[in-house]
């Protein structure tokens, strides 16, 4: 004898980010998924936030049973009224049994004008969001529950030319510093260049026509710290790219950049041996304490952001409104900040970058994006994108366009 389940449960078990896949993957290892249901008619709970789906499972320690069990997702567009009757008609019992059995032995993805059912084998729903061993979330609310029909037209006709993005490029996150006001700083050489001789050495204690040949290897750089300037050796300081408005077109455009990022990786016993400027920089940032952070405090070194800070040969962004687009870095080589994502195409889709980028900057990826993310809403609907919905948004495999 089997014992099934049958519970309301949040939606968001089939697509959260934050617990879906510890959910999921409980689920495929220890019972068969008969139907998952969701009325986008009538909602479950009126003064819920979120919509309730009802799961129906049933116990199951066979892995090979699981595997060869299909499981169903069901989209009702109609009220419970016109599927099974009211609460007080006195068939209702009966009908309900009617239906679950239609349900139960659907073979194939069909549709109704009540309802659609996707069928999907238990084994492949775990194989499609398995990479590396590990299962990620599949986003099955997103894919088999509130996906449009074109989106199913695309997977059923793509099939295996399609891929998931992460077996073309690698996807990381930008720099999470822990202390922007430290390592982002603004470049003010120019300033120093255009000011007048007295005021020049006022400043510097020197004369400025002797003193121009210093800012090739020294720049004026503003901090946000402390709201002053500081001399710091121009090869600690690289190009950041923080948001989409310091693009140009497609591509990063170095004089829109505001801030430069520090990357020092050298010990503060070598920065005194060597008499470095940027040694009393690093000092003043320690006096207040900033370097006692829980993301600085866990580095070997407190502000050496090599091990965090990638470039890449896009940069991806992490939200995403009216206009959207993929910026080629493939030139300019900027690391950028958080809010957005390096990606770095693997060796072996080099020759590809081209067709690549292309397919990124498409219409087509935006709408799986969009459709894989969380819709922020405000003075303007964002999708806020997570790095994994990057990496399994799927794509053309980029060698049949060659």
């Amino acid at each position: 004898r089997h014992t099934r389940y049958i519970r309301d449960w949040s939606s968001d078990v089939c697509s959260s980010d934050l617990f879906g896949a510890g959910f999921q993957k409980f689920l495929l290892d220890h019972f068969k998924i008969i139907a998952i249901i969701d009325n986008q008619k009538t909602r479950s709970f009126e003064t819920a936030s979120i919509n309730t789906i009802i799961l129906i499972i049933e116990k199951c320690s066979n892995k090979q049973e699981r595997e060869k069990n299909n499981a169903r997702f069901v989209r009702i567009y109609s009220d419970y009224e016109k599927l099974i009757g009211s609460t007080s008609d006195n068939d209702r019992i009966e009908n309900v049994i009617e239906f679950t059995h239609k349900i139960e032995q659907t073979t194939k993805s069909r549709k109704t004008k009540h309802y659609t059912v996707n069928v999907i084998n238990q084994k492949e729903l775990e194989n499609d969001t398995t990479f590396k061993g590990k299962y990620e979330n599949g986003h099955w609310g997103a894919k088999y529950l509130r996906s449009p029909e074109v989106f199913t037209e695309i997977i059923e006709k793509g099939g295996d030319k399609l891929i998931p993005l992460q077996s073309v490029v690698d996807v990381k996150y930008g720099i999470k510093t822990g202390a922007n006001d430290f390592f982002y700083v603004i470049d003010e050489t120019e300033k120093v260049k255009s000011m007048a001789v007295e005021e020049f050495r006022l400043l510097f204690g020197i004369n400025k026509p002797t003193h121009s040949a210093f800012w090739e290897k020294f720049g004026w750089y503003y901090s946000e710290m402390n709201n002053r300037h500081y001399l710091l050796e121009r090869f600690y300081t690289k190009p950041l790219f923080k948001t989409q408005k310091e693009a140009k077109n497609l591509d990063a455009n170095l004089k829109n950049l505001k801030y430069r990022v520090i990357i020092c990786p050298d010990t503060k016993n070598k920065l005194s041996k060597f008499r470095n400027k940027i040694l009393k920089y690093i000092e003043h940032a320690e006096s207040l304490d900033l370097h006692t952070g829980v993301t600085v405090a866990n580095r070997n070194i407190w502000y050496d952001l090599t091990s965090d800070a990638y470039l890449g040969d896009f940069i991806f962004p992490s939200k995403i409104g009216e206009k959207y687009r993929l910026i080629d870095n493939r030139t300019t080589q900027v690391y950028c900040d958080k809010v957005n994502y390096v990606i770095e195409i693997k060796d072996e889709y080099k020759k590809y970058a081209d067709i690549i980028f292309l397919t990124l900057n498409s219409q087509t990826f935006r709408y799986f994006v969009d459709l894989f993310s969380r819709q922020l809403t405000g003075n303007q609907t964002l999708s806020d994108v997570d790095v994994n919905v990057v990496e399994k948004t799927l794509i053309i495999n980029p060698k049949l366009l060659l």
